[in-house]
């Protein structure tokens, strides 16, 4: 888990705190029944129960001790290890485990139990909202989560994260609506262990889908590509196709990846030429975390530094403010969170700080009723700031966590620091101000770099061919040369259909073919009568008969006459 694990055992002292306010006076002990779902394997992401679970624990004991005679509460892990394996499976199936052990709770206690389900891990939250809001349950999120489509007159899912993804996709938002960057090319390493890349870009993706469908209009062109930096396929092959196609798409980057990749990103956009300003490369930074590749940084000392140096002045950073990072970063922090990777048995300081104006409210509004009734508990939490040891909390109207982010450059005068050039302001509801000028440190002449060239993407605006006659004798020629091939293939495609047409015709006989002689019948009944004669005269001549009083011989005198 990130090294806010105190921030989680604390968070759920403040629960029981609330639950303890709303019941005082109540004689009988009230069961609070809590159900912790997730995954166990540590390798796959610091989301996973091995690291928060003994945090739970540790609340869990504390508030036990504190409350006694007033609570019981128990904690139940919620795991499938044949199943779930990281965050991905666990949200397909946190659904199933939480219905299961709503429904078998349900059955073994009384109704009289309040039931919350507090995870480190990011469940299915539309579907399993609808749920809560039958049972009348509230879920507490402690890492990375997304937004539910499912809306409620309150929310029933509060995201306690330092790294609530809403509110980072938004924040991406807010710096391209300033600039006008409004066709955008993301990037998303899907083999980076830390999956909160992976669902920050499926929040942001959903982000823009509701701003153009709102807007009833495409306000933002996004192009999406996945790396994936654990394939066989070297890694650096897909950051070169993947430049290559940027180049002619769009001139700003959303990267989503460890701090290791981002860099070997930049370094090779600057072999490629494509770090000299007019390309923007944005990313964002998690929490500091224990795993020091994670995080961003132009120094490795491995040869590269000083190219890097060059290629970082093109990145544009988001992180959390320095404030925050700082708690984050405390000797305090870093001794929990090595005793919660190692599970030791040293102690788990946990303080209780909260407004007593604000408890006292919460008492004299609500009854003993509203204890089973997840919407109440839920808008206790919300508009309001909760002072803590490490950092005030304040979760607004949405549920969410909230905190300040900030927009920095690596200065090229200040030995390639970081240095802030915008800043969210709470009071401001979280609007980025401007801190200080980036335009003389940026590479090139301008700032901000266009969203898109003059020339277009691939200089193929018909504006850039004035007054360059290459680029005229180049456009002409391939005109000219696009019109013959197209009078060459229209030729080609009539004589193709001729003998098709001629192929399916191959039973046509010619017309001469069907032409019949014609014969005159007559002279065919003349050879005939002129045998018949022949033979008359022969037979005649042998009975000495007179012919010339036949009928016979009138009729072959008339025929030779006809001729």
């Amino acid at each position: 888990m990130k090294p806010c694990n105190e921030f989680v055992a604390r968070l759920i002292l403040v629960l029981f705190f609330f639950i303890r306010m709303l019941v005082t006076g109540r004689e009988n002990v009230i069961r609070v029944d809590i159900a912790c779902p997730g995954y166990i394997n540590i390798s796959i992401a610091q989301s996973a129960l091995g690291y928060n679970g003994p945090a739970f624990e540790a609340a869990v004991a504390e508030s036990n001790m504190r409350y006694a005679g007033v609570f019981n509460f128990t904690l139940s892990f919620l795991t499938d290890d044949r199943r779930i394996r990281d965050g991905f499976d666990f949200t397909a199936e946190s659904l199933e485990l939480i219905t299961s052990w709503y429904y078998k709770r349900h059955e073994d206690l009384s109704d009289k139990v309040v039931r919350v389900i507090i995870t480190p891990g990011s469940i299915d939250g539309s579907n399993v909202q609808q749920l809560m809001a039958n049972w009348g349950t509230m879920a507490i999120l402690t890492s990375a989560s997304t937004k539910s489509n499912y809306k409620l007159p309150a929310p029933l899912i509060l995201g306690f994260s330092f790294t609530t993804l809403g509110p980072i996709a938004v924040t991406f938002i807010d710096i391209l609506r300033m600039f006008n960057w409004t066709t955008v090319f993301l990037v998303t390493d899907y083999g980076a262990s830390e999956g909160v890349f992976a669902y920050l870009a499926v929040e942001f993706i959903q982000a823009v889908a509701d701003i153009n469908a709102d807007a009833k209009r495409k306000l933002f062109t996004l192009h999406q590509r996945r790396v994936t930096s654990g394939k066989p396929v070297p890694f650096q092959a897909q950051l070169i196709d993947v430049l290559t196609e940027f180049q002619s798409t769009s001139r700003v980057m959303i990267f989503l990846g460890r701090g290791e990749f981002l860099r070997q990103l930049l370094l090779t956009a600057h072999r490629l030429n494509m770090t000299t300003g007019d390309y923007v490369y944005l990313a964002y930074e998690p929490t500091p975390v224990l795993r020091a590749e994670a995080n961003v940084t132009w120094q490795k000392g491995d040869g590269d530094d000083v190219t890097a140096q060059d290629a970082f002045r093109s990145l544009l950073l988001v992180h959390l403010h320095d404030s925050e990072r700082q708690r984050l970063q405390s000797p305090k922090v870093t001794a929990l969170a090595e005793w919660v990777r190692q599970r030791s048995r040293e102690e788990f300081n946990v303080t209780v700080s909260a407004n007593q104006t604000v408890l006292n409210e919460s008492r004299h509004r609500h009854g003993t009723a509203s204890l089973y009734d997840g919407f109440t508990l839920s808008r206790a939490f919300l508009n309001r700031s909760f002072p803590g040891d490490l950092s005030d909390v304040f979760i607004d109207q949405s549920g969410t966590r909230r905190v300040e982010y900030v927009l920095v450059y690596f200065d090229a005068y200040r030995n390639h620091r970081r240095q802030v050039f915008l800043r969210q302001v709470k009071g401001e509801n979280f609007t980025m101000h401007i801190v200080e000028k980036i335009a003389d440190s940026w590479p090139g002449s301008q700032w901000p770099p266009r969203n898109e060239p003059l020339c277009g993407y691939r200089n193929e605006k018909p504006t850039c061919l004035k007054g360059n006659s290459f680029l005229q004798i180049v456009s002409l020629a391939t005109a000219a040369a696009v019109v013959v091939l197209c009078v060459i293939c229209l030729a080609v495609h009539r004589w193709m259909q001729a003998m098709r047409l001629l192929h399916l015709l191959w039973w046509s006989l010619d017309l001469s073919l069907l032409v019949i002689e014609e014969r005159r019948p007559l002279r065919r009944v003349q050879s005939i009568i002129q045998r018949v004669g022949t033979f008359a005269r022969c037979l005649g001549s042998r009975v000495e008969l007179d012919h010339s009083a036949t009928r016979f011989a009138l009729m072959v005198q008339k025929s030779n006459s006809g001729y």
